[in-house]
């Protein structure tokens, strides 16, 4: 094997397998259910390269980012996380699964049914085979990305790698076009990826893309099939890897189908926090993770959090349980605390005012607010936008949804009514980002309000199909 070839193993494994063992030492659930192994690992990848972003900006900060220390210093830290992390797993008894288990036991029943399961088995991979196909072949016609990830996301990497003392010269207004201000989550880790194999090869963002094209999928059917059984999961990975959007994206490099997985995990850890009886504190620790991991993603990931405080805050105001409320918000906050405080620091030290936010004034917002005829383009635009995303896979989901019907007392369930709200919020956010908008409405409309509808789409899969019914159970059950 070359050096090369052990080089980009070791910048991509070693953060990965530091990520998975923790989780699998400090599993909420436990270690022992085939489905929450799958969600472990399709959260480690993802996290692991949240870790590997956020340990080259702190070393870039407080060190000079050129030369090959950082490199060193980070095998040697994951390196002894690995062996630390592998020999507590070795010690440790295993634990009984108290969350993550299917609602009923007729549901796991009618999985263990051969047919069923086959013919589930089958539409899975063969679903997902294909979907891989398309995604590989649309990688490899544009192996430097879309747009956006040549003139953002991947320019921004060439900088962190290029530069040395000087890299921070790439936060500069004066390249204002190239979004300075947006945070490093994703050209961080490609970055990170350069270093450790010594040239700027393609490879590196490419395979970070197939990180998290594997990492969504993979969550959005494990979380499923642990919340609501194997049907809702092949059904909810059919209508997420059928959507041609998601695909093209994903092939892109750009930064919305990773701050959409980092989405979806906050919503899937949080219905599993919601769905445990015992309420064990490790979910919203790693819903903290998760939502702040989306937030050194991409701004938008801010607003995602403040969707996500005001759910639960209103929630629990209608419960009136402010203890709750309070135990939750500090179990976040700790899972949330080390990323965000590395996010400010970037904002205040290094990011220039957002290219958005500074061209507008008061009087300026006031005056969108109240001009009707933005509404009149923002609202059929997002209308049109929202009922043909899904393509075909949105007629797919509402003939299954109608052939197999829902667990009606789930949208009664805060596992259910906290995911809705969060989306509703963002719906609501993105939409007002629009009226009020320094840009040209229908350039900006026209540009990125399917990208960002895309960030969306995983988690709107997940709610949809959180509460439908397991093929064979007895309709009784719906009541």
């Amino acid at each position: 094997m070359s050096g090369s070839a052990i080089m980009m193993g070791t910048a991509f494994l070693l953060p990965i397998a530091a990520a998975w063992l923790a989780l699998e030492r400090w599993w909420p659930g436990g270690p022992t259910q085939r489905s929450d192994r799958l969600l472990r690992l399709s959260l480690a990848g993802p996290f692991g390269a949240g870790l590997s972003s956020l340990f080259f900006f702190v070393w870039a900060l407080a060190f000079d980012p050129s030369g090959r220390a950082m490199v060193i210093v980070e095998t040697v830290v994951l390196f002894l996380a690995v062996i630390i992390l592998f020999l507590m797993i070795f010690r440790n008894k295993t634990r009984e699964v108290t969350a993550c288990l299917p609602k009923s036991s007729s549901t796991a029943v009618s999985e263990s049914l051969f047919p069923g399961r086959l013919i589930n088995i089958v539409a899975c991979a063969g679903i997902a085979s294909l979907a891989l196909v398309s995604f590989i072949s649309r990688l490899l016609e544009s192996p430097h990305g879309g747009w956006d990830a040549w003139a953002i996301w991947n320019l921004r990497a060439r900088f962190l790698y290029r530069s040395g003392p000087f890299w921070t010269d790439s936060f500069s207004p004066e390249l204002f076009w190239s979004s300075p201000d947006y945070p490093l989550g994703l050209p961080g880790f490609v970055a990170s990826g350069w270093k450790f194999l010594g040239s700027e090869t393609v490879l590196i963002p490419m395979l970070v893309a197939i990180v998290f094209f594997l990492a969504i999928g993979g969550l959005l059917f494990a979380s499923l099939r642990c919340l609501t059984g194997q049907s809702a999961a092949v059904m909810g990975l059919i209508a997420l890897t059928g959507t041609p959007l998601f695909i093209r994206h994903a092939a892109f490099q750009e930064a919305d189908v990773p701050v959409a997985f980092f989405f979806l995990a906050t919503t899937a850890l949080m219905a599993t926090y919601d769905n445990d009886t015992t309420r064990h504190r490790g979910w919203l620790v790693l819903a903290g993770i998760a939502v702040s991991l989306a937030a050194w993603t991409k701004n938008e990931g801010l607003l995602f959090l403040l969707a996500l405080a005001t759910a639960r805050v209103t929630l629990r105001a209608f419960q009136k349980k402010w203890q709750q409320l309070g135990r939750e918000g500090l179990n976040l906050l700790l899972g949330a605390a080390p990323t965000l405080a590395v996010l400010v620091t970037f904002k205040i030290r290094l990011a220039p005012p957002s290219g958005f936010f500074s061209q507008l004034s008061w009087d300026t917002v006031c005056e969108k607010l109240f001009d009707w005829s933005r509404y009149q383009e923002t609202a059929p635009a997002f209308f049109k936008a929202m009922s043909t995303f899904g393509g075909s896979m949105g007629v797919l989901i509402i003939i299954t949804l109608i052939l197999v019907g829902f667990e009606r007392s789930g949208f009664r369930q805060k596992r259910w009514l906290s995911g809705m709200i969060v989306l509703g919020l963002m719906l609501i956010g993105y939409f007002f980002i629009y009226i009020v908008t320094p840009e040209r409405l229908s350039w900006h409309l026209a540009t990125s309000l399917n990208r960002l509808l895309l960030q969306l789409w995983p988690m709107t899969v997940f709610l949809v199909y959180l509460n439908l019914r397991e093929v064979g159970a007895s309709k009784s059950r719906t009541g």
